[in-house]
């Protein structure tokens, strides 16, 4: 458990390499679509620390592989947590939004955008935009270590 948190804290550093450093100086596209790929990474270990956190309770014998039955056990079993259940929507919506098609905008300048729909709904992730989905990683990731109660040891 402690090991995927600290893979998900790995992730979210990079993310803010992407985004503060990379994504200053080249302003693509790709670079956006990077930094949510790592954002999903990060989510997934979050969605292991959970699974981990299960099996230690013995409410698992084994971790399935694949993400979709990890994200269905996690759902289940943790009904009523509303946070956990807000975690695995934006999870699912960012894994989605990697898979579809998209546009770009203003590539190589300030408002730099990449412009997808998913499920009827237009994204337009800009730099801005980015930003705050990170911090909104970094704020569920908080969320998580307290909810499992993890020591931070992997800083």
């Amino acid at each position: 458990m402690r090991e995927s948190l600290g893979e998900a804290n790995q992730e979210l550093k990079r993310v803010d390499h992407l985004i503060y450093v990379s994504l200053k100086y080249t302003r693509t596209v790709d670079v956006i679509r990077s930094a949510v790929e790592r954002m999903i990474n990060a989510y997934g270990f979050i969605i292991d620390a959970l699974i981990k956190k299960l099996k230690e309770k013995h409410v698992l014998e084994s971790e399935p592989k694949s993400p979709a039955a990890k994200i269905d056990i996690v759902r289940t079993e943790y009904i009523k947590e509303e946070q956990i259940q807000k975690i695995l929507d934006w999870y699912i919506l960012l894994r989605k939004m990697l898979r579809t098609p998209f546009t770009k905008e203003e590539e190589f300048r300030r408002h730099v955008t990449m412009i997808t729909e998913v499920e009827g709904k237009e994204y337009r992730v800009s730099i801005d935009e980015i930003v705050i989905y990170f911090q909104r990683a970094k704020d569920d990731f908080k969320w998580i270590e307290l909810f499992l109660n993890v020591k931070k040891e992997h800083d």
